[in-house]
Order: structure tokens, then sequence, then C-alpha cells
């Protein structure tokens, strides 16, 4: 697993850079910090890149935002090595949870040491319209829940020696 170090820029990456900082109203400094709290990483088997993760970094948490991986061969199972990748270098950086987000699938949840719930807030004027969608959502929810909850933090104590638990 590698990951793209802001600090090794060409002369033309920085200037781009400093346009970039200038136009958002900070230094060239400042804004590369930024871009450090955000992390792109690529899996490879041999020479072969297998999948490319876009995860951000905020308070001790990684957030998995983005992924894409090869399919040539699905039984290698490139989502799981990247992301098993991508906790284990942020375990070794001090980050106490990996993050998959909102939704499920099969590789959140076999990850997965806990979820959280994820909650909405919906602010709308009385009409009778927003009345039958807000109807039509419950129907849809109700339909499609099944037990537990959906699958979001990968706590970094399980890595550690300690046991996963759901």
């Amino acid at each position: 697993m590698s990951t793209k170090n802001t600090k090794t820029l060409t002369e033309g990456q920085r200037a781009y850079e400093a346009k970039r900082a200038a136009k958002a109203g900070m230094s060239l400094e400042k804004w590369l910090h930024g871009k450090q709290r955000d992390q792109e990483a690529e899996a490879r088997a041999g020479e072969r890149i297998i999948g490319y993760l876009y995860n951000f970094r905020h308070n001790g948490r990684v957030y998995a935002y983005q992924s894409g991986f090869a399919d040539a061969d699905p039984r290698e199972r490139p989502g799981v090595v990247a992301h098993a990748l991508a906790i284990r270098h942020a375990l070794g950086s001090g980050l106490r949870v990996y993050d998959f987000m909102a939704g499920r699938n099969r590789l959140k949840e076999s990850f997965a040491t806990s979820c959280e719930p994820m909650l909405w807030q919906v602010v709308q004027q009385p009409r009778l319209a927003f009345r039958f969608e807000h109807l039509a959502r419950q129907l849809k929810q109700r339909i499609a829940r099944s037990p537990g909850c959906s699958p979001r933090p990968f706590t970094m104590k399980s890595l550690a020696g300690g046991t996963a638990s759901r």
C-alpha cells in the first residue's frame, strides 16, 4: 500500500497548488497541510495495481470515501486486500477508527466490529406532496429493514490484539 505524499512536489505542481491555495484564500503551507488530511492510496499485487482508495482523515478517524478496484479476477478480492492494507496503515499511523461510512455491503460487514446509527433531519413546508413523500419513505424503510444496523466504524483496538465483536 503506498500513499501519495504532497511534500514531493515538482516546481510546476507547487505553482499549481499555490494558485489553488490563493483561490481558497489561504497560504500554500496551510493548503498542503489540509490536503495531507486526505489520503490517496493504491494497492498493488506485485507490479499490478489492484485498487485505489480515496479516504479522509479527521480527529483520529479514517473515512473510506471512494474506491475503485480491478475486476479481472474477483477471486483475488481486491477490495478486501486494499482495505485490509489501509486499515493496517491507519493502525500504524496511530489512528483510532477506520470508518466505512453509510451503506451496507458484505465487505463492510466482514471488517466491522461495531456500528453507529446515521441520523437525518428533514425540514420542509407543510405541504400535501411532502406528506406523501414522507409516507412513501416510511414504507420503503419498513420493506428494506433487516435486523441489526449498517456497519460503520472499524475500531482499531480489534487489530491490536483484542477480540472483534459486533
